[in-house]
């Protein structure tokens, strides 16, 4: 074993040991919002309809972006419905303006964008829509990665299949680290980190009513009280909630997706996990 995967072990021990981290957003709480999220037309086993609405096609390619929607949809649907008899939901891209939405994906320069990535749910004054929207703004003010928003695919060519064999596992922090998965294809850590696919999950979660992690007071901010859990204090890398840029869903996600579920279909909260 080289010194490098010595130091993924290491760290993930510590992870799983130690950090531990989810909360449910306020708003998916209250019953008022919660069908604008996307868990619960999920577990219903309803077409999940989303749009993309792109400014820059040299940048990201609108195929591209579609096809990494609907992997991160799939993936988001195999972990919340695990368990679960419910039929799966399809996806199907429609046109931003369609009177059905469930979910719109931004990629625009937003001249007061601050972060890379932006998610909250839409309610329209005129025609009453309601929808999830994520933003992937390609040169925020704040960003730390010179040149901004690249598409991940890129990384392989465009080819998709590729891409989804070089992932990692569902709930394996090792599998997914995105510093082992630079080193592998010979990128740069920042060019994996400010691409389109880790980003993207990352916003998806929120759809999915998963909180950020790598922040006490924005934590503080989204986590309902009653429906959260925090195993010491954040900033947490905590899968892909956290800000370590995974490449997939973390423990702590899948244990957020799971709460998600208890809060709309009422299963018996399980006994925790020991440390």
């Amino acid at each position: 074993m080289n010194i490098y995967a010595k130091i993924l072990l290491a760290g993930a021990a510590w992870v799983s040991a130690e950090a531990s981290a989810w909360g449910l957003h306020k708003a998916f709480v209250e019953p008022t919002y919660r069908d604008i999220y996307l868990v619960q037309p999920m577990l219903e086993g309803r077409k999940i309809r989303y749009c993309l609405e792109v400014s820059d096609e040299n940048r990201v390619r609108p195929s591209s972006l579609d096809q990494q929607v609907r992997h991160a949809l799939g993936i988001y649907q195999r972990v919340l419905t695990q368990g679960v008899q419910v039929p799966n939901s399809n996806f199907e891209w429609v046109d931003c303006a369609s009177a059905q939405l469930e979910l719109k994906v931004r990629i625009a320069d937003t001249e007061t964008a601050t972060n890379l990535g932006e998610a909250l749910p839409v309610v329209e004054r005129r025609g009453g829509r309601r929808y999830y929207q994520i933003t992937l703004n390609p040169s925020p003010r704040s960003s730390s990665f010179a040149g901004g928003l690249t598409d991940t695919l890129e990384i392989f060519g465009f080819r998709f299949e590729r891409f989804r064999q070089s992932l990692g596992r569902v709930g394996d922090l090792i599998s997914s680290d995105p510093s082992a998965f630079a080193i592998r294809l010979r990128v740069s850590l920042g060019q994996v980190q400010a691409s389109t696919w880790p980003l993207l999950l990352h916003e998806l979660g929120h759809a999915f009513a998963l909180c950020d992690t790598y922040s006490a007071e924005i934590f503080e901010q989204q986590a309902h009280p009653e429906h959260q859990h925090n195993m010491g204090p954040l900033p947490r890398i905590a899968g892909i909630m956290g800000a370590g840029g995974h490449l997939n869903l973390g423990p702590d996600d899948v244990e957020g997706l799971s709460a998600a579920r208890r809060l709309v279909i009422g299963e018996p909260i399980p006994t925790p996990r020991r440390r």
